[in-house]
């Protein structure tokens, strides 16, 4: 319909709603709120059930997802983890995270902690694995006076630091090399 008919149909906004529908409006497009969670997931080509590759891939997923909350500049109070096994039963367990932290080790750590469990409660082959953060507050400044905490931050500044110049794969924990080895099939992250 033309603006002059849905005007005598609807009134004043008749034309209004008309050029919307059309696709037409001159207003900013905004956002209705921001980001609640960061993950990174992948689905295996075949189910897996060898925990020290699952660790791995688990490790290689938490490291991206590190990457990301830090570039956020963001910290996290709670930490998951997504597992769906070989029918597609998918389940999630998640973990406080005190205080709430940006370091891919404390990540590290509590997600490796909910995988251990889970699989010692139901050993099982997985077809996919996926890590993520959530409860976001915005980065501090740490505590000045603990050197020794500040190594797991000066490790991922570099690290990212590193990944930004040469790319995301230039630049591995350990733990996460078996990984990428075998290859585990397609990432994807929301």
């Amino acid at each position: 319909m033309n603006e002059a008919a849905l005007t005598e149909l609807f009134g004043a906004q008749g034309g209004h709603w008309g050029q919307l529908a059309r696709g037409m409006d001159e207003r900013a497009v905004v956002a209705q709120s921001a980001c609640q969670s960061i993950s990174q997931e992948t689905t295996f080509a075949s189910d897996e059930a060898d925990v020290e590759l699952l660790c791995a891939v688990l490790m290689q997923l938490t490291e991206t997802v590190g990457f990301r909350l830090r570039a956020a500049g963001e910290q996290a109070g709670t930490c998951f983890i997504k597992l769906r096994d070989a029918d597609f039963t998918t389940h999630s367990r998640q973990s406080p995270l005190t205080p709430a932290t940006d370091q891919t080790q404390a990540l590290w750590q509590s997600a490796r902690r909910l995988l251990i469990q889970e699989l010692e409660q139901r050993p099982r082959a997985l077809r996919l694995i996926g890590v993520g953060v959530t409860g976001f507050t915005h980065t501090a400044q740490g505590d000045l006076f603990e050197a020794v905490a500040e190594r797991p931050r000066a490790l991922d500044q570099l690290t990212d630091a590193i990944q930004q110049r040469f790319g995301r794969n230039k630049i591995r924990r350990a733990q996460a090399l078996k990984a990428q080895v075998h290859q585990p099939g397609v990432s994807s992250s929301k």
